[in-house]
């Protein structure tokens, strides 16, 4: 077990291949700082659903989203590693064709995601 992200060049890794320099993975370690680790691997994919398929088969180690993980994390079928250590923060945008044109469903649905995906959303159960 990879008892910090330095380690993680030692293993084998599954690599989510849809973002910018996913050979390197980025950490904030104990002390806050910034963590960049190379990682290598046989898998890549460019679909999360695969790389979980990939790590419930132990394959090696994944980067998931919890909100992609979280059953399979709930049924013990795999473990998080380096709790500890953050990862960086990711964005999400509402895209529409202007600000003139937007229809009140459209500002109320935007509204509606930005306050249910507000903090930890990802630590709740949906329903």
């Amino acid at each position: 077990m990879p008892a910090e992200p330095a380690d993680l060049a030692n293993h084998e890794c599954l690599v989510y291949s849809s973002v910018q320099g996913n050979d390197v993975w980025h950490y904030g370690d104990a002390r806050g700082e910034r963590v960049e680790v190379s990682v290598h691997g046989r898998f890549r994919s460019n679909n999360l659903s695969a790389v979980l398929a990939a790590t419930r088969a132990d394959m090696g180690i994944a980067i998931l989203p919890r909100y992609v993980a979280r059953e399979a994390l709930d049924r013990d079928e795999i473990v998080p590693l380096l709790e500890s250590c953050g990862l960086p923060a990711q964005e999400i945008h509402a895209v529409y064709p202007s600000p003139k044109l937007v229809s009140s469903k459209v500002i109320a649905l935007a509204g509606y995601l930005a306050e249910r995906l507000a903090g930890e959303w990802w630590r709740t159960k949906p329903g």
